[in-house]
């Protein structure tokens, strides 16, 4: 199904403060980002809710080749994931986001790098 570029538009904003919460860390940098329920694998350690999901989530990274899909509520994204001082390093980056009718939550994530 094709994205609107406003749909676009507002889930690349999401994983852009995503990505600024990593920056700042602490659960508060999660607020309005990631569901309550939200699962999956960040690096290592699985994630089972948005406390487990803070408590990992530091560092400084961007996204990179960001492709979006969405079918209704439901947006499945894809990129590369590019750690910041860690040269000839990378990753991969997958998601799913809910939308709530005012913001696109994280409900499914997957962070891995690459050796």
């Amino acid at each position: 199904m094709t994205v609107s570029s406003q749909t676009c538009r507002q889930i690349a904003a999401a994983l852009g403060c995503l990505v600024e919460a990593a920056r700042c860390g602490g659960p508060a940098a999660l607020t309005g980002l990631a569901a309550p329920e939200i699962a999956g694998f960040w690096f290592d350690r699985p994630v089972h809710g948005s406390a487990e999901f803070a408590e990992g989530l530091a560092g400084t990274f961007a996204l990179a080749d960001l492709e979006i899909s969405c079918e209704g509520t439901i947006a499945w994204v894809t990129a590369r994931l590019v750690p910041d001082g860690a040269s000839g390093t990378e990753g991969r980056f997958t998601a799913v986001l809910r939308g709530t009718g005012h913001d696109w939550l994280l409900a499914q994530v997957h962070g891995s790098l690459s050796v």
